[in-house]
C-alpha cells in the first residue's frame, strides 16, 4: 500500500468519524433545545424542507406530518401537542445512545429510540417512547435534518424503522 493510498484511506475514516460525531451532536442538541425552549435553535436542525412526522402516544391520536419552516413551527407552537400547558419547558427528551448512523456522502440516516418525560404535579411521567429514523443532510458544510420519523415502541410500523 502505498503512502498516498494509505493516507487517503486515514482521511476516509476520520471523516466517517467525523460524520459520526456531528450527527450525534444534532440529535443530542434537538432534544436539549426541545426541552430549553430554544425554538429558532430547535428549527435551525432543519433543513428548509424538512419534515416531522411523529406518532406519539398520549399526545396525538394518530400519527401526524408537518413539512418546510412554516409546518415545524406550527408543530412546536401547537397548544394540542408538546406546547400545551404543563408541557412547554417540563419535559425532558432522552435519545438512546445506541443509533445507527449511515452516511452516504452528503446524505445520512440515523436510527434509535426515544423517551420523553413530563415533570407533572405528581411527579415524572412517561408520555412517549418511541423509535426514530432520522433523515439528515449536509448543507454549507453542516449536517441538519431533512425529517424525523418517530413510532411509538411495540408497534409494527416502530419496527419497521429499524434497519436490517
Amino acid at each position: 500500500m502505498t503512502t498516498e493510498s494509505r493516507i487517503g484511506a486515514l482521511e476516509a475514516r476520520l471523516q466517517a468519524l467525523v460524520d459520526d460525531l456531528e450527527i450525534r451532536n444534532v440529535l443530542s442538541r434537538y432534544g436539549y433545545y426541545a426541552d430549553a425552549c430554544l425554538d429558532e435553535e430547535y428549527l435551525a436542525l432543519y433543513t428548509d424542507d424538512g419534515a416531522m412526522d411523529l406518532a406519539m402516544a398520549g399526545v396525538y391520536a394518530e400519527a401526524r406530518r408537518w413539512e418546510g419552516a412554516d409546518g415545524l413551527r406550527d408543530f412546536i407552537t401547537d397548544p394540542a401537542g408538546s406546547h400545551r400547558p404543563g408541557y412547554y419547558g417540563h419535559t425532558l427528551h432522552l435519545l438512546s445512545q445506541n443509533v445507527v448512523v449511515t452516511v452516504s456522502g452528503d446524505d445520512a440516516v440515523a436510527t434509535g429510540y426515544s423517551i420523553v418525560l413530563r415533570q407533572a404535579e405528581t411527579g415524572i411521567e412517561t408520555i412517549g417512547a418511541g423509535t426514530n429514523r432520522w433523515t439528515l443532510r449536509r448543507e454549507h458544510g453542516a449536517w441538519k435534518i431533512s425529517e424525523r420519523v418517530r413510532r411509538n415502541v411495540g408497534t409494527p410500523e416502530s419496527r419497521e424503522l429499524l434497519p436490517r
